[in-house]
């Protein structure tokens, strides 16, 4: 059994190639037998029956003599009719990028073919009367900037268009809102911080200070001097401002803030022995006792920080404006 793939051939030792025969070439007119197409749709001439494109044929091919195109050659299909076996003969233009139909059959009409070859001759004519008239090349420059200024100008209009157009962005909405609740809480905050040192100054008879100068505003009840002289002995100021450099706003907010709001340490809770000392007679309720120490342990506490606040807006450490 021989081998299904030879991969290798024998020669004799007696084999000489000068004394194989050569071949004659072929006719360069000769024909091939091939399957072929019909390319486009045509009618017979003889039958005026209709050849539909890409319809398959058993067709004769070979080389057309004497027809050329920029030394490529062209070839020449032959084929039956299929109703009555009419010769049909067609050619390649490679000129045009086509066929041409020779003889048997009649191509039939394509618009889109007819379009495609009006469109062609009048760009041909376009371009030579551009090239011999200086004038129509200048006006179709302009034409040209001036679409070209019209066309930006669209594609501004559409960008801006879909500016508005856009869609609202659920994240970016949720962060806006968020920053806004905080900017209202923070403005709370200062608010009542505010509030509470009004409170506080009032409660010590201190005159008020303007917030933004932060320089004492004094009141017709307290220094009656400063509208004008007087002559009774007692128009003189009750109370006496010092005029030292004030801190900026931020500082001083900070102070007081720190100063009031920060968290009080418990009284401290007395030993046993101190609490048999200290125990009389009568033995109270020990938790109304443990809530009078620790409110008046509160009271001393606030009125300690609170006679501890100008101390604070007067230091030297604070920065002044």
């Amino acid at each position: 059994m021989t081998e299904r793939k030879v991969l290798n051939k024998y020669f004799p030792p007696d084999y000489d190639p000068s004394k194989i025969p050569r071949l004659k070439r072929g006719n360069k007119g000769r024909q091939f037998n091939i399957r072929t197409m019909a390319p486009f749709n045509m009618r017979c001439t003889t039958c005026n029956g209709y050849v539909y494109k890409a319809k398959k044929f058993n067709s004769r091919m070979e080389v057309a003599e004497g027809v050329d195109y920029l030394g490529l050659r062209h070839y020449r299909f032959y084929i039956r009719c299929p109703t009555c076996c009419a010769e049909i003969i067609w050619r390649t233009d490679l000129e045009s990028n086509d066929y041409v139909i020779e003889s048997g059959a009649k191509r039939n009409f394509e618009a889109l073919k007819t379009a495609e070859e009006l469109e062609a001759k009048r760009a041909a004519l376009e371009e030579e009367e551009l090239a011999n008239n200086p004038m129509k090349l200048l006006e179709k420059r302009t034409n040209q900037s001036k679409n070209e200024m019209e066309t930006a100008e669209a594609l501004d209009d559409l960008r801006e268009l879909n500016k508005r157009q856009a869609t609202v962005e659920t994240d970016a909405m949720l962060l806006r809102n968020l920053w806004r609740e905080m900017e209202a809480e923070k403005e709370a905050e200062e608010k009542a911080d505010e509030e509470l040192i009004k409170e506080l100054l009032a409660s010590k008879n201190i005159p008020p200070t303007h917030p933004e100068t932060l320089t004492p505003v004094a009141s017709s009840s307290s220094c009656s001097n400063q509208q004008g002289p007087s002559t009774s002995p007692s128009s003189t100021c009750d109370r006496k401002v010092a005029c030292v450099p004030r801190p900026s706003k931020t500082s001083y907010a900070s102070q007081i803030r720190s100063a009031i709001i920060r968290k009080r340490p418990s009284a401290p809770q007395p030993t046993e022995d101190q609490q048999k000392k200290t125990q009389p007679a009568e033995s109270p309720d020990p938790t109304k006792t443990i809530e009078s120490t620790s409110v008046k342990s509160y009271d001393t506490e606030s009125t300690a920080s609170a006679s501890n606040l100008l101390g604070l807006a007067y230091s030297d450490n604070s920065d002044s404006d």
